[in-house]
């Protein structure tokens, strides 16, 4: 399984989430009206949203390239670490939906871009 990219540069990641991939509750509600729940799965799977601020043009062709050429968008499976308080972890994740890239509103010359991610 390859390894996400190591961008160039630190970037900013201001606004990043974890949140669960899929609702695991079923819900029913019979005839007398009252709602029925259970578990559709045994665990639930992480949904991590990553903006990043920043980018220069090497980065986003390199995160292009890994998001057409290695992982086929979401075909592949591919490892993912998190950074958080200087503790690393690592999750086996597809990405979710296409990078999207817009122009950097404080300078046009950088990228900011949106990884949306889904633990395998």
């Amino acid at each position: 399984m390859v390894d996400f990219p190591t961008l160039s540069r630190g970037v900013c990641i201001a606004g990043y989430q974890e949140t669960l991939a899929i609702d695991p509750t079923l819900r029913t509600v019979p005839e007398d009206g009252k709602m029925m729940t259970r578990g559709r799965v045994t665990s639930a799977k992480k949904r991590f949203t990553v903006p990043l601020s920043g980018i220069n043009d090497t980065d986003k062709a390199l995160l292009e390239e890994f998001e057409i050429n290695t992982v086929n968008v979401g075909a592949e499976t591919f490892n993912w670490t998190r950074h958080k308080q200087g503790v690393e972890v690592t999750f086996a994740v597809r990405l979710a939906e296409p990078i999207t890239f817009q122009l950097n509103s404080d300078d046009p010359t950088l990228w900011d871009a949106m990884i949306v991610m889904d633990e395998d």
